[in-house]
């Protein structure tokens, strides 16, 4: 799937990732739809600020983490 298909499918899910291997040091926050990863939002950012984008981008509630989440994963925004 495409992500213009998946966009058109499922809802945009915001991301805070800390720390996560391929993005740089500190905070970040990435879009996702369904499975498809969309922008990266923001990077190398403390959490306040990271929690900030998501909020101005749509994200107005936080999800329970899943135990399944990546250790990376700090904490999800629909």
């Amino acid at each position: 799937m495409t992500l213009d298909e998946a966009k058109k499918i499922y809802p945009k899910l915001l991301a805070i990732y800390h720390d996560a291997a391929d993005l740089p040091a500190g905070y970040a926050v990435r879009e996702w739809y369904g499975l498809e990863p969309g922008e990266l939002l923001g990077a190398g950012l403390d959490l306040s600020h990271a929690r900030w984008i998501a909020w101005e981008s749509g994200g107005t509630y936080k999800l329970p983490r899943d135990p399944k989440d990546d250790p990376v994963i700090v904490e999800s925004w629909i």
